[in-house]
C-alpha cells in the first residue's frame, strides 16, 4: 500500500527546504572528507621524514680471559673519510670554520646581564684573525693539527722533518695493522702489558689522526678502542691481570690512550662507543684515586707510605691525567689539577743538580740517577705545567750536552734506547731552540734508517726498560713497543701532546710570531727584566715614595707575564722579594700602600692586589711552596677593593664609596683588573662577590664613552680623554662586555686614530703620540679584539717601543701619561714596566683577557 501526497504549494515549499539542509550535509560531509584526507597525508609524510636514529657503536661483553669480540659495524650514510688526503677534514674544518658573512651589530645598550649569562669575558672567536688554535669549540687546535695531509707536511718541514717521516708514519700503521689479533688487541703472551701494547698502537694511529671513521685504519681503531673498554667494564683496571705489580703501568698506558680516543669522538662528532666514557672516568678515578702520598704512582697503585713509587710509572701516570685534563673529563674521585701539582712535586725531586732525574727519590732503594729518566722527568714538569723549574731546566741542559752525536741504532747504550728517547724527543721539541734542533739531527735519520721495507723498525741495541717488554727483543710483545715508540717519535713534528709546551721559550716565541712580534720583541723583555732586577731595593720592593706598593706590584706583572716565579732561575729571587714585601704590607696595613692615609692609595692597592692575585694563581697551579700569608693577604685586599666600591660601580681616590667628585675612570679600570685577577685565580672575597661587583663597574664604563668613541675622565662625557679610550675598552672585555657599543666605538677610535708611536715626543692627557698609559691598555684591547684593529696598533706599537730601550735595558724617556706625586725613580721603573708589559701581550694573558680568542 502506497501513501500519496497531494502536491500542494506548502508540500514543495517544505520539500525545497528539505533538500536545501541535505545539500548542505553532503557539502559538509565533503569538506571534513577532504580535510581528513590531508591529515592523513600530513602525517604519512611526517613519517616518512622522520630521521633514523644516529649511528651507535655497541658490542657485547663476553666472559672469558681472552674474549674475541666481533667487529662492530658502524652504519653510515657516507663514505667513510681518510685522514691520508684533505677529505678527511670536512668535520674538522666545519666545526672551527668561521663564515665569510657580514653580519649586522646592531649599535644598542642592553641590560646588564644576569650573573648566570656574564661569566667570563664576552670577546669570542669571531674577533681574531687565527685559526682558532684554542681549547673551545670544534676539534681543539692540538689535534686538529695531525689530521690534515697538507698541515702535516707543513709542520714536519716546518719543525726539522723531512717528508720521508711521513712515508715512515704510514709504512709502520700499516705493519701495525697486520699485527692487530682478532679481539682488537696488540701484543700476545704473557698479558701482562697487552692493554699497554693495545694503548701504545691505538696511541700511534690516533697521532696521525686516524679515527673509527678513518677509511684505511677506521676498522683496526675501533677494534682497538673496543677491547679496552670491554676490559674496562668487566675488570677494576685496564688490564687482563689486574692483580699483578705491573698493572700501573698497563692500566696509565691504556688509560692515556682512551683518554684521546674519547677526546676525538667527542669533539669530532664520532658515533658513540658505547660505555666508553663510563669506562674512562673509571680508569681516571683509579689512577686519581691511587695516587702514593708522596706525590708519585706505585706498583699495584699502592697507596702507602714507603711503597715502592718511582718515576717511570709516575711519568705514564702523569700523561694520562694530562690527557684527561685535555678531554675534559671530569673525574668522580679527586681533581686531576690536584693530581698533577703533587706529582709535579714528586718529580722535582727526583732531579739532580747535573740535570739528570733518580728511578726513586733520595733516600729509597734504588735513588740511582739514570739518563733513562731525563725525559721522563723533564715531560711530566711540562705536562703538570712546571716546564720552567729548575730541575726541568737543568734536565733539558743535561740533554743539549749529551745530544751532539746521531744515535747509534745497534748500540748497547743510551745511544738507542727508545724509552729514553720517547720521552726526550717529546720534551725537547716543547722546549725548542738548540735543544730541539741538536735533537732532531740526532734522532731522525738514525729513527728512519731503522725501519724494514715492511714498515716494521729493525731491532735496537739497548734492550731497556726491562721486565717482560724489551724495546730490542724478538717476542710480540717486543716488536710492538718497539714499533709504537719509534712512530710516536717520528709523529712528535705534528702530535703535539696534550698540554705540553706551555710557558716554554719555544711557546712564547711561537705566539709571538703568530702574533706579529719577531724575535727582538722577546731579546727586549729579558733585558729589561734584567734591568729591573738590578733596581730592586733591599727590603724587596721597586721604587720609592707614595707608589712603592703599586711600582713593585707592576714590576711584579712584568715578571710573572714572562712566566718568571719564585722557582725560576734567573729571576725567582727578585719575584719572592717582591711578594714577600707586598705580603708583609697587607699584613701591616688595611691597605697594599706603605702610606694608607694618602688619597691615591686607590691606585697603589689596585695595582699591587692585581699583581699578589696573578701571584697566588701561579703558586697554586704550579704547586709552588707556600708563601706564608699570600692568601690571607690576598682575600684582605680583594675584600677591600669590592667594599669600597661606589655606587655608580666607579672606584674613587682614598676608596670613599660614597657618591663624590673623585670617581673616575682610571681608578676604575686598575681595579678591574685586580678584580679579573681575582676572578681567574678562584679567589673568594668574603665581603661580595667578584663578578656583580664587575656587572656594576661595567654600567660605570658604559657612561664614560663618548659618541665619537673617546672616554671621559669622569662620567656623562665629563673631561673626554684620548688617553683613557683603551682604559674603558679594556675595562668592558674584564667585565665580559667586549662586545658593547662602547666598546665597539672604542676599539673604531683606536683603529682611526693611533698613528705610529714616536718614542719621546709629545706629553699631556691628549698626546697620542708616546703616552705609554694610554698605550698600555690600547695594546691589550686591541690584541683581543685582534683582526685589522690588532693589525694596526702591533704596527704602531712594536717597533717603536723597541727602539726606545738602551743598551743595558732600560727605555729612554718618554711620556708616561699623568703621574701627580710620583718620583723620579718610580716615574723610570713605571715607564720600564709599561713597555715590558706591552711587548709581552704577545703571550701574556692577562687574567681575563684573551680568553675565547684566537691568541688564547
Amino acid at each position: 500500500m502506497s501513501l500519496h501526497i497531494e502536491s500542494t504549494e506548502d508540500a514543495l515549499a517544505e520539500l525545497k527546504k528539505q533538500r536545501t539542509k541535505t545539500l548542505t550535509a553532503a557539502i559538509s560531509v565533503s569538506f571534513l572528507g577532504v580535510a581528513l584526507m590531508g591529515l592523513l597525508l600530513y602525517l604519512v609524510h611526517i613519517i616518512v621524514a622522520v630521521p633514523e636514529d644516529p649511528p651507535m657503536v655497541a658490542y657485547a661483553t663476553q666472559e672469558g680471559d681472552n674474549p674475541d669480540i666481533d667487529t662492530p659495524e658502524v652504519t653510515q650514510t657516507t663514505q667513510r673519510p681518510s685522514s691520508s688526503s684533505t677529505s678527511a677534514q670536512v668535520k674538522v674544518i666545519a666545526a672551527v670554520a668561521t663564515a665569510d658573512v657580514a653580519v649586522v651589530n646592531p649599535d644598542i645598550e642592553v641590560d646588564v646581564p644576569s650573573e648566570e649569562l656574564s661569566m667570563g669575558i664576552d670577546i669570542g672567536d669571531g674577533f681574531g684573525t687565527g685559526t682558532g688554535d684554542g681549547d673551545g669549540g670544534g676539534i681543539p687546535g692540538i689535534i686538529s693539527k695531525r689530521c690534515d695531509l697538507n698541515d702535516r707536511m707543513k709542520r714536519i718541514t716546518e719543525n726539522g722533518g723531512t717528508p720521508q717521516c711521513e712515508e715512515a708514519v704510514v709504512k709502520s700503521l700499516r705493519w701495525l695493522k697486520k699485527q692487530q689479533n682478532k679481539d682488537g688487541s696488540w701484543g700476545g703472551a704473557p698479558h701482562n702489558y697487552k692493554c699497554a701494547m693495545t694503548g701504545l698502537a691505538l696511541l700511534s694511529y690516533l697521532a696521525h689522526c686516524e679515527t673509527p671513521l678513518s677509511e684505511e685504519f677506521g676498522e683496526t681503531v675501533l677494534k682497538g678502542i673496543s677491547f679496552l673498554v670491554d676490559q674496562g667494564t668487566k675488570n677494576p683496571v685496564l688490564s687482563l691481570v689486574p692483580q699483578r705489580n705491573e698493572v700501573s703501568y698497563d692500566h696509565a698506558v691504556a688509560t692515556y690512550a682512551l683518554c684521546e680516543a674519547y677526546t676525538f669522538c667527542k669533539q669530532m662528532d664520532i658515533p658513540s662507543i658505547s660505555n666508553l666514557e663510563k669506562v674512562v672516568i673509571k680508569a681516571v678515578d683509579k689512577i686519581v684515586d691511587n695516587q702514593n702520598t708522596d706525590g708519585g704512582w706505585a706498583y699495584n697503585y699502592n697507596t702507602k707510605a714507603g711503597a715502592h713509587t718511582d718515576l717511570s710509572v709516575t711519568g705514564w701516570n702523569v700523561q694520562a691525567l694530562k690527557a684527561a685534563e685535555h678531554g675534559g673529563i671530569k673525574p668522580t674521585k679527586g681533581e686531576i689539577r690536584t693530581a698533577l701539582r703533587k706529582a709535579a712535586a714528586y718529580c722535582r725531586k727526583c732531579g739532580k743538580p747535573d740535570g739528570l732525574f733518580t728511578y726513586m727519590q733520595e733516600g729509597r732503594e734504588d735513588a740511582a740517577a739514570r739518563p733513562s729518566l731525563v725525559g721522563v722527568g723533564v715531560l711530566s714538569l711540562q705536562m703538570c705545567g712546571n716546564g720552567s723549574d729548575s730541575a726541568a731546566r737543568k734536565g733539558l741542559d743535561w740533554m743539549l750536552k749529551n745530544t751532539n752525536q746521531p744515535f747509534n741504532w745497534k748500540a748497547n747504550n743510551t745511544s738507542s734506547n727508545l724509552y729514553q728517547h720517547y720521552y726526550g724527543v717529546q720534551a725537547a721539541m716543547n722546549r725548542g731552540g738548540d735543544v730541539w734542533k741538536a735533537y732532531n739531527k740526532a734522532f731522525r735519520d738514525a729513527t728512519l734508517g731503522a725501519q724494514s721495507t715492511d714498515g716494521s723498525f729493525t731491532p735496537n741495541g739497548f734492550p731497556g726498560p726491562g721486565g717482560l717488554v724489551n724495546s730490542n727483543g724478538g717476542s710480540i710483545n717486543d716488536k710492538i713497543y718497539r714499533q709504537c715508540l719509534a712512530t710516536l717519535m717520528l709523529e712528535v713534528y705534528y702530535r703535539f701532546l696534550p698540554g705540553t709546551g706551555e710557558g716554554t721559550l719555544n711557546d712564547r716565541m711561537k705566539r709571538i710570531t703568530e702574533n706579529g712580534g719577531i724575535p727582538q720583541c722577546e731579546e727586549a723583555v729579558v733585558k729589561s727584566l734584567r734591568w729591573l732586577k738590578k733596581q730592586q731595593n733591599g727590603n724587596g720592593s721597586w721604587g720609592e715614595g707614595q707608589f712603592r706598593a703599586s711600582m713593585t706590584g707592576i714590576s711584579l706583572l712584568a715578571y710573572l707575564a714572562h712566566c718568571e716565579t719564585p722557582l725560576s732561575e734567573e729571576f725567582g729571587e727578585n719575584v719572592l722579594k717582591g711578594i714577600s714585601f707586598l705580603v708583609d704590607l697587607g699584613m701591616k696595613n688595611p691597605v697594599l700602600s706603605e702610606q694608607p692615609a694618602l688619597k691615591e692609595i686607590c691606585y697603589d692597592h689596585a695595582v699591587a692586589t692585581y699583581a699578589l692575585c696573578e701571584a697566588y694563581t701561579f703558586c697554586k697551579q704550579m704547586d709552588i711552596p707556600s708563601i706564608s700569608n699570600l692568601e690571607k693577604v690576598v682575600v684582605k685586599a680583594v675584600d677591600r677593593i669590592i667594599d669600597a666600591q661606589c655606587p655608580n660601580g666607579g672606584w674613587a681616590y682614598s676608596y670613599n664609596n660614597k657618591i663624590n667628585p673623585d670617581i673616575d675612570l682610571s681608578v676604575t679600570g686598575w681595579n678591574v683588573q685586580a678584580l679579573k685577577a681575582a676572578e681567574h685565580g678562584g679567589i673568594k672575597p668574603t665581603k661580595g662577590e667578584i663578578r656583580s661587583t664587575l656587572r656594576k663597574a661595567s654600567s660605570y664604563v658604559r657612561k664614560n664613552v663618548m659618541p665619537d668613541g673617546k672616554f671621559s675622565y669622569k662620567e656623562n662625557g665629563n673631561m673626554p680623554r684620548s688617553s683613557l679610550v683603551g682604559v674603558g675598552v679594556l675595562s668592558l672585555q674584564m667585565t665580559g662586555n667586549g662586545s658593547d657599543s662602547a666598546a665597539r666605538k672604542g676599539l673604531d677610535w683606536i683603529k682611526n686614530n693611533v698613528k705610529a708611536l714616536q718614542w719621546g715626543q709629545g706629553s699631556g692627557t691628549e698626546n697620542v703620540k708616546s703616552n705609554l698609559y694610554m698605550h698600555y691598555y690600547c695594546v691589550q684591547a686591541a690584541m683581543n679584539r685582534g683582526g685589522d684593529v690588532w693589525t694596526t696598533y702591533n704596527k704602531a706599537f712594536r717597533d717603536a717601543v723597541l727602539s726606545g730601550q738602551n743598551e743595558d735595558g732600560s727605555f729612554r724617556k718618554n711620556d708616561v701619561g699623568y703621574v701627580s706625586g710620583m718620583s723620579g725613580k718610580s716615574v723610570n721603573i713605571y715607564r720600564q714596566c709599561l713597555a715590558t708589559l706591552m711587548l709581552e701581550t704577545y703571550y701574556r694573558f692577562l687574567p681575563g683577557t684573551g680568553e675565547g680568542t684566537k691568541n688564547s
